[in-house]
This record gives structure tokens, sequence and C-alpha cells, in this order.
């Protein structure tokens, strides 16, 4: 996938060095993509001959939901396309033409920045950005990969993994419009192998990188630093050497050092990687905004958090409901249904 990506860039740097030349961007892009695509057809057809027509299926897929999105939304609009997307969008429009809003608070944050340097280094075309969430949520796909053969998963299961991942419906949508879940799932599934990586070779380097792609995802979405938490654990306690959990001295003196660097982290840079968290002041914040009820798809809405003991408890409930819902006695229409056929089903 690294040479695929090389491929893109080279193709962006000519773009942007001839764009003067250029009458029809959007055609020039949907050029970019066809060149993209036969270097990424290379990389499919290296994986398992089992999985090939399904990764194979979801990039396809991914080209349509990608195209129909951009051409065919007078006709019917994408499941979760709309009031998001179109506000990256613009937001990323807006800073393409006043470069000086990308040191503010804009609408999206940190997503909306990036798009916004994409259109005003190459070209501001929404195809583009889009396809950039393609190639994201391809690349996930092949580090999904990497990682079970790494951990040398039993072949069957990683057939089936692989296919899950590939044509999991809410995976493909995510990965063709203009949403910013692509790029934060990618970051995340490039820590968690280099985090796995770490635990099988004991590489400071390879526990580097793994923060690195956590703090980078979190950027994108502030909540992603929750996983931090599990990786200090992992890197107080448990030794690739033995392949045990070890409770010591020293444990406890690599846990102060972590903690020690956490706090300059977060006193440095903490407006950048946890910037959803500034408006919270105190517990009382924390206990509203579980107990938010915002939306027409809201649900548990009569279930009020008032106290720590509540949000341990409530917590996981609204988890799983995240997860299953719409549940059919909360279907409201067609919408409804299509969500929970093609997301909580799976």
């Amino acid at each position: 996938m690294i040479l695929t990506w090389v491929v893109f860039f080279v193709q962006l740097v000519l773009l942007s060095m001839f764009k003067s030349l250029v009458n029809e961007f959007d055609v020039v892009v949907v050029c970019i993509i066809g060149v993209t695509s036969i270097f990424l057809l290379f990389r499919i057809f290296r994986c398992p001959r089992k999985a090939q027509p399904y990764i194979l299926a979801g990039y396809l897929f991914r080209l349509f939901v990608l195209f129909f999105d951009v051409y065919g939304r007078h006709f019917f609009l994408v499941p979760h396309s709309g009031i998001d997307s179109e506000g990256f969008l613009h937001s990323a429009l807006l800073i393409a033409t006043n470069p000086d809003l990308l040191g503010q608070r804009v609408y999206g944050g940190f997503y909306s920045k990036f798009l916004g340097l994409v259109y005003m280094l190459i070209v501001p075309e929404r195809l583009l950005g889009q396809f950039f969430n393609v190639l994201f949520g391809m690349s996930i796909i092949f580090i999904v990969y990497r990682t079970l053969k790494k951990l040398n998963v039993d072949f069957r299961v990683q057939s089936v993994v692989m296919t899950m991942v590939s044509l999991f419906p809410h995976s493909v949508i995510f990965s063709s419009i203009l949403l910013r879940e692509s790029i934060i799932t990618m970051l995340v599934a490039a820590s968690t192998y280099y985090m796995i990586e770490w635990s099988l070779t004991t590489n400071f380097v390879d526990a580097l990188l793994a923060v690195v792609f956590l703090l980078m995802g979190s950027a994108f979405h502030a909540g992603i630093i929750g996983l931090l938490v599990g990786y200090t654990f992992m890197f107080m306690f448990y030794n690739p050497k033995t392949n045990l959990f070890s409770f010591r001295a020293r444990t406890v003196l690599v846990f102060g050092l972590m903690m020690l660097f956490g706090i300059v982290v977060y006193s440095q840079f903490g407006h950048v990687f946890l910037a959803k968290f500034e408006s919270i002041e105190n517990m009382s914040t924390i206990y509203n905004v579980a107990s938010s009820q915002r939306g027409g798809s809201a649900y548990l809405t009569s279930l009020q958090i008032n106290s720590i003991g509540q949000l341990l408890i409530y917590t996981p409930i609204k988890m799983l409901y995240f997860l299953i819902v719409p549940l059919p006695h909360h279907w409201r229409g067609v919408s409804d249904i299509i969500a929970f056929v093609l997301d909580a089903v799976v």
C-alpha cells in the first residue's frame, strides 16, 4: 500500500505544479484515481487468493459510493452524508482561500484543516478529498491483514476477518464520503499494529510509533486518547520477553515516568490532542454530557447520570445501545431500517 500512496502523492505534486494549465480539474482527479487504482489492484492481488475477491469488491464498492455521493446526490443522499460532511467541506474551502484559518478554531477541527491544506496546495475538488478517505479505508484493510499475519492467525480466520473489514457496509460508506472516521480508524489501526509489534519484539521504536499514531488520531477525535490508558498498563506491567505481567518496583518507576511525560504533553499540547475536552470544567459537565439526549435518534432518554457510581454502571449500557440502535421500536422510517440492517444486525 506504501507504493500506492507514493504514486498518488507524486501525481498530486505534478497536479499542483501544473494546475495553471488545467481547465477541468475533476477530469484530472478522475485520471489520478484511475492510475492510483492500477497500483492498488497490484497490492490486492498480493493478498491471499480467497480474500482477493472480497477486498476487490470492497474497493469497487467504495469507488461506487464515492462517485455516487459526489455526482448522484440529487437522486439519493448516501446515509451519513449531509450535515457534517457539508460542514467539513465548507470549512476546508474557507481555509483554502484564507490560510490564516489554519491557526484558528473551525468546524471539523483538524480534519477540516487537513482538507483545507490539501485544497490549498493542490485543487479544491471534493472528489479528491473523498478519494483520500477511500485510500485511508483500503489502508485499514491492509493494516489489519498485516496484523493478523504478525499474530499468526489461522488462514481461514484471516479470510473471514478480511471479508468483514472489506465489505462491512458502514465501513464502505464512512471511507467513501467526506467524514473523518476513515483517517481516525486508520491511525488507530496503525497504532494497534505497532503496539502488537512491540509486544513481540520489545523494540522501543515500535512502542514510540504506537503512541505517536495514537496521538495523531486523538488530534482528529479526542476520545481516542482513552486508548492510552490500556497502552500505559501494557508498558507498565507486561514483559514481552516472558509473555507475562509483572508487578514490581521497576514498573512503578516506569509508571511515574509515563505520568510525568503525560503531564508535560498535556500542559504543552492539550489543546491539540484534547480539544474536545477543553470545555469540561468539573464532573457535573461530564454527567450532563453522559445524560445528553440530543437528536431525533436519542435513546435511553429516561436515564439520568448524577454520580460517579451511575456513570460507571450506565456507561457500558450506553455503549451497547450505541452499537445496536436503532432497534425496531426506535424506527422512524426507511432510513432507520436501512441503518439497522446495514449496521446493528451485522
